[in-house]
């Protein structure tokens, strides 16, 4: 056990008990958090499809409106105002902050009507072929957000009615520098790793892939 916690700590690996290490051998499946455990915990805003031309001048004015008038500060908020930083042009009358509920956030605009961010399933569970064939490829690579709109205001609670898609905003997790090596050595040693996440099955099982999760499909 000595020489073991040795070693261990000669890698990084802090042994919190002799318990852990006697039956580290017996391990042969480790089940995987995503968040902060594959991935930082951080990610990019990549770029943003527009699904209805008629919004395209107004889709990088609402997420910037967005970003200045709700405080979402996690890493998803974080992402899009690293990109889209041009000063707010949009005055909220109303905002709804980020629920992992409801998992949406929005803020109805002056003369500009109420624009939604969040995940589709949950903004738009009702989706048509176009939107469902659009989220299905682009989640395969990305973790992916719905933009909505409507012209009705917000309401004391729940989405506004006659919401619209309007964009899919893309963004990618930054995955851990030590994960692929981390994986691998799992491998190596005949430990299947497996991943359970919130997120949907797509954007996990992309990230899985660039990771390098064995059966990540």
């Amino acid at each position: 056990i000595m020489v073991g916690t040795g070693k261990g700590a000669e890698n990084g690996i802090l042994i919190k008990s002799a318990e852990s290490l006697e039956t580290a051998h017996l391990v042969n499946t480790v089940i995987l958090d995503k968040t902060g455990t594959i991935t930082e915990g951080t990610m990019d805003c990549k770029e943003t499809v527009v699904l209805d031309e008629l919004f395209e001048a107004q889709v990088p004015k609402a997420l910037a409106s967005l970003t200045a008038a709700l405080e979402d500060h996690n890493a998803t908020f974080t992402a899009i105002a690293a990109k889209f930083t041009d000063p707010a042009p949009w005055r909220a009358e109303k905002t709804a902050p980020f629920s992992s509920r409801t998992k949406w956030s929005g803020a109805t605009f002056e003369d500009q009507g109420t624009y939604i961010l969040g995940a589709a399933e949950f903004v738009m569970p009702a989706r048509d072929p176009y939107l469902q064939e659009a989220l299905y490829e682009y989640s395969r690579d990305n973790r992916v957000l719905l933009l909505a709109h409507s012209d009705m205001p917000l309401g004391a609670e729940g989405l506004p009615s006659g919401l619209h898609p309007v964009a899919l905003i893309l963004l990618q997790d930054n995955i851990r520098k030590a994960a692929p090596a981390t994986l691998r050595y799992f491998k190596e040693q005949g430990v299947v790793c497996k991943v359970i996440s919130g997120d949907s099955v797509e954007t996990v099982s992309g990230i899985a892939c660039r990771a390098g999760v064995e059966n990540w499909d």
